[in-house]
């Protein structure tokens, strides 16, 4: 026989992150979004992803910790929906109409405190 690894796919993934969605789940959610192509994806799109991998109504009462779990399921699509959309606006903030890349900012060589006493 040989060994067998089993690991759980990028949009099972998300799904458990849009449940979860602790404040450290925020980048992995935009990355694994980013890696399905699902950047611009609706609330509709999300909720339809969660409830493709949670389809036990009871499981989901437990780890929603609670019963009303529609609009519960529905609030974390929203949320991710504007998390997704944040990260776009940042991304593209900045970035020339004509798609080029925009000129690299440098910043000013500062002298250190340190440095400012030596010289006085």
């Amino acid at each position: 026989m040989g060994l067998r690894i089993t690991y759980a796919t990028d949009e099972f993934l998300l799904a458990t992150k849009l449940v979860a969605q602790r404040r450290k789940d925020a980048a992995d959610i935009v990355a694994l979004a980013g890696r399905l192509q699902m950047e611009n994806a609706s609330a509709d799109d999300l909720k339809h992803l969660i409830y493709r991998y949670y389809t036990d109504e009871y499981s989901l009462e437990f780890i929603l910790d609670g019963n009303d779990i529609d609009p519960e399921i529905h609030l974390l699509a929203v949320r991710a929906e504007r998390l997704l959309a944040s990260h776009q606006s940042k991304s593209t903030r900045g970035m020339p109409i004509d798609g080029t890349e925009p000129p690299a900012i440098r910043r000013q060589d500062r002298t250190t405190s340190r440095e400012r006493g030596q010289s006085e």
